[in-house]
């Protein structure tokens, strides 16, 4: 979701019209946000509490079922950050600009430094052993999330802005309606409706024309 949301943001900033798709409502990185708000302290909290029965009892840094958990998870990270990257090359060859594809890939490296950095400091138990060290990373990641959503804020804006959109994308659709009745009514009958009441007035099929989406006035 870190990945989605940086590459998000980076096509916001470096806008390519071969390769982006312009959603009004930046559903994608409103979901990575929400996602990344919830899960973050959820883990945050887990991994503290882990790092507590560690110190408790040393032995358990050295259950398989840990170790291995955090074998795969790595292994898993690694394919992921692979995948990202083949097509980052794939639409960079096809054409995309060169900025997008050079912070995109800075994004991939970092994370993958921090991934392995963070791994590595698991199997030696760094965090265990230092719970001064788990503070700070928690603390650090407590602070990544906090510029994640101010920046997202940024970009997508607040939600009665959004509402604000969803309105006039409304009234958008409304006025195509009313202009498509209004064609049709002056193809039927050889002259244009003297008001938008009549453009519904004896014909059978015409559907109620749409109001204003907040106010719920006629256009």
């Amino acid at each position: 979701n870190f990945i989605n949301f940086t590459f998000s943001v980076i096509n916001s900033v470096y806008p390519d019209y071969q390769y982006s798709f312009r959603d009004p409502y930046a559903g994608s990185m409103r979901m990575s946000i929400a996602i990344m708000v919830v899960l973050t302290p959820i883990l945050i909290g887990l991994a503290r509490k882990m790092h507590r029965d560690i110190r408790d009892d040393a032995e358990r840094s050295n259950i398989w079922v840990r170790r291995w958990g955090l074998y795969v998870t790595l292994a898993a990270t690694i394919v992921t950050l692979a995948s990202d990257l083949i097509a980052l090359i794939y639409r960079f060859l096809g054409g995309e600009i060169s900025a997008r594809f050079v912070w995109k890939v800075v994004i991939l490296a970092v994370l993958s430094g921090a991934m392995w950095l963070y791994t590595h400091s698991e199997l030696k138990g760094t965090f265990s052993a230092s719970p001064k060290k788990g503070l700070m990373t928690s603390i650090a990641l407590g602070v990544a999330m906090i510029i994640v959503v101010i920046v997202g804020m940024s970009f997508i804006g607040s939600p009665s802005f959004l509402r604000q959109v969803k309105d006039d994308n409304t009234r958008e659709s409304n006025l195509a309606t009313i202009q498509y009745r209004v064609i049709e009514f002056y193809r039927n009958n050889g002259e244009l409706p003297i008001s938008l009441n009549k453009v519904t007035e004896g014909n059978p099929s015409a559907m109620v024309l749409p109001v204003d989406p907040k106010t719920n006035a006629e256009y």
